[in-house]
This record gives C-alpha cells, structure tokens and sequence, in this order.
C-alpha cells in the first residue's frame, strides 16, 4: 500500500512539474512578427479545388509560401493550380509555392472496407509531410451555407479575406516534390 502511494505522489509531481515547464514556456515564448505566413492547402476534387483557390485569389503575397497537396490521381488539380499561381505571378513581385502529390485515400466505388488500409497508407505519406512543411496555417474552403451559420464566429474564410493589398510581381518560383 505504501508503494503504490509513492508512486502516485512521483506520477503526481512529475506532471506537476511538466505541467508548470509547460507554462512557463509558453509565457515566455517571445512573439517574433513576420513578413509572411506560410499555407499548406489540401487541394480536392468535386469543385473543392476551385473553390479554395477562389478564396486564395484574395490573398496577398503575404501568405508565401503556398504548399499546394493533392492526390497523385488527380491531374485537374494539378492543371488548376499551376494556372492560378501563373496567374498571381501578373501581380506578385516574387511568389513561391510548392506542389506535392500523396496517395488518394478513397477512390470512386471503392469498398469501404479496403478504405481503412488505402487511408491509412495516405496518412503515412501526408502527416510526415505536413510536419517537414511545417505550415503557418491550413485554410479550409467554407462553402456559403456554412458561412452563413457562422455569424458572429471568426471562420478561416473570413479571416483568409482580410488579406494585405496586392502588389504586381515576378514570375513564381516553382518547385514540384513527389
């Protein structure tokens, strides 16, 4: 019986002790401004990929670089977004984004079960590169009938529209990863 509260009283004082590591960093983390944020977009099929890139289109170049993600499969997505940052490099000085590609995790009339192994092998390509892209934000599309239920609620997509002014600009500097 004595072992076991000396154990408790360790376990308890050593999250004790984490948990004040933990603020302690955190109150003393020092807020560094930036030029520029950096965004991971998760790009879809089914209209979602023009969707996020109309909400893109009223970023600035403040928002650099752009990580473009999508399924290996998906070539529209691809053609779209080449397009689009052709198009910011009209009015950009100096754009950069990146493309990568990942394993689809459904593809059309799919079984569900064989869905968990192929999602599974998906997620083991995209959370290691999430994490080497370390992005600064992850916008998501908002389609109008959810944004319509958010009054009131500061969503990505409102937040993604109170973009800095634009500039015109350069050519992108592209680099495309498997």
């Amino acid at each position: 019986m004595e072992g076991v509260l000396i154990l408790a009283a360790l376990g308890g004082g050593t999250v004790a002790v984490f948990i004040a590591l933990r603020f302690w960093i955190v109150l003393h983390h020092r807020v560094v401004p930036r030029e520029s944020l950096s965004l991971l977009v998760v790009a879809g099929s089914g209209g979602h990929t023009t969707e996020i890139l109309r909400l893109l289109g009223n970023l600035s170049n403040a928002y650099s670089p752009r990580h473009y993600i999508f399924a290996d499969t998906d070539e529209m997505s691809a053609h779209k977004i080449r397009a689009f940052e052709v198009d910011r490099a009209e009015r950009y000085s100096s754009t950069m984004y990146t493309t990568h590609r990942i394993p689809r995790s459904r593809e059309v009339r799919q079984s569900w079960l064989s869905t968990v192994l192929t999602t599974f092998y998906s997620m083991l390509h995209s959370f290691p590169l999430t994490f080497r892209l370390k992005p600064d934000l992850i916008p998501k599309a908002v389609g109008e009938e959810q944004h319509k239920s958010c009054r009131g609620v500061l969503t990505e997509h409102q937040a993604l529209c109170r973009a800095p002014l634009r500039q015109p600009g350069r050519p992108p500097r592209y680099t495309e990863a498997n």
